[in-house]
């Protein structure tokens, strides 16, 4: 069985469509376990008007989206473990194409289906097209996590994800109190131990009508995987394959965390995260320009990236 984790923090516009498309499923072997985060609207009536016994809400005091999820985690069930935001949806075959995934690759620890992002205007942008274009085939399984992501950039999202039971006992679950970066964490954390199936097919709709990615990127962002890493490195259970994309992983997190200090302004912290970037692991390109930015106006980089991102996502 599935249990379906959702969060929700004064979601009542939105939430409906969320729950409504897990009832839209074509498998029906699945429970839904609303969290609702200290919400002061209506979130937790919208949740309750849905009069099924495989939903079950429950409620907190706000603690953020790790602790919520967290307590849905120990609630849940279900072997399987699904994530939901309240404001995504999934098509109707999502689980379905899960369960394919578990029954071809039945000993990873991450189950990933493809997603579609929605933006601000209502249209489409078809992420995973754009970053398994290479992939092997419409299902496929990656022995290393890391390597993965360096050939093929950041493909995963946490509404499209699957997690066994048995992974997240193994590895732990959301580190609490972290606000962005908590769900990189934890697959960063599978991936030390376990392989990734993967599957091409197209199950979930991100919706990014809420958010600001140019905003966000010149926001801290605290995932605490890097500070796992040297024990990660030392660990015997962690094959010396994922070993050294991990150590390829650490020094590009290195890049890109000197990039988002020069985007908050902190020009101190990009220069001393970028002396520490072993040139040999990262694109060259990004590097070269990460340095020649440092001579530039916070400001001015803020207008490159946000143009960048406009022709990225295609809005106008």
């Amino acid at each position: 069985m599935f249990s379906v984790i959702m969060p929700a923090y004064n979601a009542e516009k939105c939430i409906g469509r969320a729950i409504a498309s897990v009832f839209g499923q074509s498998r029906g072997d699945w429970e839904l376990l609303v969290i609702d985060d200290g919400s002061t609207d209506g979130t937790a009536a919208v949740a309750g008007s849905f009069a099924d016994s495989r939903v079950r809400c429950l409620h907190q005091k706000n603690g953020g989206v790790s602790a919520a999820r967290n307590r849905g985690i120990r609630e849940a069930q279900g072997d399987y473990i699904c994530f939901l935001d309240a404001d995504d949806v999934w098509r109707a075959g999502h689980l379905a194409e899960l369960a394919e995934l578990i029954n071809t690759f039945p000993d990873c620890g991450l189950y990933c289906t493809g997603h579609d992002t929605r933006l601000r205007d209502g249209r489409l942008i078809h992420r995973t097209e754009r970053c398994l274009r290479d992939a092997p085939g419409q299902r496929f399984v990656c022995s290393d996590g890391y390597g993965a992501l360096a050939r093929y950039g950041y493909f995963l999202i946490t509404g499209a994800l699957c997690v066994p039971q048995t992974a997240l006992d193994r590895v732990g679950l959301f580190a609490p109190g972290v606000r962005s970066g908590e769900d990189d964490d934890l697959w960063l954390r599978i991936f030390a131990y376990y392989p990734v199936a993967v599957s091409r097919v197209v199950t979930m709709e991100y919706d990014r009508r809420q958010s600001g990615l140019t905003a966000r990127r010149a926001e801290r962002y605290e995932n605490p995987f890097p500070g796992r890493v040297a024990a990660l490195l030392r660990d015997p259970a962690v094959t010396e394959e994922r070993k050294e994309s991990l150590r390829t992983w650490r020094e590009r997190n290195r890049l890109s965390r000197s990039r988002q200090c020069l985007l908050a302004g902190d020009r101190a912290g990009a220069r001393d995260y970028l002396r520490r970037v072993e040139p040999a692991r990262v694109p060259p390109g990004k590097y070269l320009t990460t340095w020649l930015a440092l001579g530039l106006p916070t400001g001015l980089l803020r207008q490159i990236v946000r143009c960048r991102d406009r022709h990225y996502y295609r809005e106008k």
